[in-house]
């Protein structure tokens, strides 16, 4: 074995989509909307929806892959007030 010559692919694909976590499978089938082959946790089914998700990726360089986390923090409102707001100009006396 030549090691220096293996792609940890999940980690390549956590760097091209910019995810701050490692991606499962499933996963990555979905964000790059590609139906999974056969049942996930099979082996072999395993290894064809890879080869196929390597594939679409390798061929197409500039494909963007969905990252709902970057979605998610671009669409979220900052927060308009603090829980100290609501209690401003309380007085409290004995």
């Amino acid at each position: 074995m030549q090691p220096k010559r293996w792609i940890d692919y999940q980690d390549a694909f956590v760097k091209r989509s910019g995810f701050s976590r490692a991606i499962s499978l499933s996963e990555a089938l979905m964000l790059c909307d590609m139906q999974p082959c056969g049942r996930l946790h099979d082996g072999l089914d395993d290894a064809i929806n890879t080869a196929k998700l390597i594939e679409m990726l390798e061929s197409d360089p500039d494909y963007q892959i969905r990252n709902y986390e970057k979605e998610l923090a671009i669409s979220a409102e900052p927060l308009q007030f603090c829980m100290g707001d609501l209690f401003a100009g309380l007085s409290l006396s004995a």
